[in-house]
């Protein structure tokens, strides 16, 4: 049986005759087209932008010719992308104030409540001033419900991005994360979820507050650790801090002492884990607070109690950096420099994310001595 002759075509490319190279890139004849159409008003401040396989097949270019051009676009924000992957029109392009350059503060709690506290009202001057800076719409959502749920509502504006504050579950987080706009975690860290974030670096706090107590001559220090009744667990930050306390412990040699963490929950008007830390026999001679709020509640507790703070119980915490002398000791972390930060991150874009850690800085307050001698301490 005769082998059959195998015919192989080779296909060789060449350059058309007679057409010269094209000098100027097909990309940016796009450009100038779709920026004449923003320019015009054909498409005008605000329109949601028409899919790009329908622009491609309109303007009989490719689709990858089309997406090139929408980039530049981009770049110069005439096209601002939503957080739900849709671009709206800028007609102003970067210089000029617009809706479509909108930041999100989403604070998964009410505002009334959160502007009872110092270290809230501090964070909220930062970003306020960062957002100022950069000539941006703010727009605020505000509920217990952003715990559990982003606002949707609001993701169909063309955002400049998002900055969550405060802490939310890692399923929240992590579905934060998914969204096609950048998104800066304030006051949480969001290493593991790949999202900016700015926060305290809360085992180095901890660590600080207790080294403090350790080198005034405590031995018997308890911890005091925060529960977030929306969060449904420990702090986060509270167990950070409280990694902290236990490094610290560790590092001077101290023993364990059994039963020497008491949780408090931050918005009850009442805190058995305080009565209980003060009623414990022997006595702790002091207490690391993971809160400033919590370690407030504690002095006030000890001294209706008749034990003087800070002669017969020390307190060291964490809390604000603030103008005016605190009266807790504490490891203080600029929050107002944190709200700033927050913007600037958000001003980077998606990627890579970055989680910047606010270093603290003690700050003697007036909870703070040397213990009493056994002798002089009350029974």
């Amino acid at each position: 049986m005769g082998r059959r002759a195998i015919r192989t075509r080779t296909r060789t490319r060449c350059p058309r005759l007679g057409r010269p190279a094209r000098e100027r890139p097909l990309y940016l004849d796009v450009v100038d087209i779709l920026r004449n159409r923003i320019a015009s008003g054909a498409w005008p401040n605000g329109m949601i932008m028409p899919p790009l396989r329908k622009v491609a097949a309109e303007l009989g270019m490719g689709l990858t010719t089309v997406r090139l051009a929408v980039d530049v676009l981009k770049n110069e924000e005439r096209l601002v992308p939503t957080a739900k992957r849709r671009l709206v029109v800028q007609a102003g392009g970067a210089a000029e104030p617009s809706p479509a350059r909108t930041v999100l503060e989403v604070v998964p709690n009410l505002l009334d409540l959160l502007q009872r506290s110092h270290y809230f009202r501090r964070l909220q001057l930062g970003i306020e001033s960062g957002v100022s800076r950069i000539r941006a719409p703010l727009m605020i959502c505000h509920d217990d419900h952003f715990r559990k749920a982003i606002p949707k509502g609001f993701l169909h504006f063309a955002l400049r991005g998002l900055v969550v504050v405060g802490t939310v579950r890692p399923a929240m987080v992590e579905a934060y994360a998914k969204l096609n706009v950048p998104v800066v975690l304030v006051d949480q860290d969001g290493t593991r979820y790949g999202v900016h974030s700015v926060s305290v670096d809360n085992e180095a706090a901890g660590y600080e507050a207790t080294r403090r107590l350790i080198a005034a001559g405590h031995r018997r220090i308890a911890c005091v650790r925060q529960v977030l009744a929306g969060y449904g667990d420990v702090d986060p930050d509270s167990r950070a801090r409280q990694n902290g306390y236990e490094r610290a412990l560790r590092e001077a040699g101290l023993p364990k002492i059994p039963n020497a963490v008491f949780n408090t929950v931050a918005s009850a008007r009442r805190a058995p884990g305080l009565v209980r830390l003060l009623s414990v026999r022997p006595r702790f001679s002091a207490a690391f607070v993971t809160g400033e709020g919590g370690a407030r509640a504690l002095v006030a507790a000890a001294n209706g109690s008749g034990i003087a703070v800070p002669r017969a119980f020390s307190v060291a915490s964490v809390g604000a950096l603030t103008p005016d002398a605190p009266e807790i000791s504490a490891a203080r972390a600029d929050f107002y420099a944190m709200g700033l930060q927050a913007v600037k991150l958000l001003m980077e874009g998606r990627r890579p994310a970055r989680n910047v850690k606010a270093e603290v800085l003690w700050v003697d307050g007036k909870t703070m001595a040397a213990p009493l001698a056994d002798a002089q301490r009350r029974p």
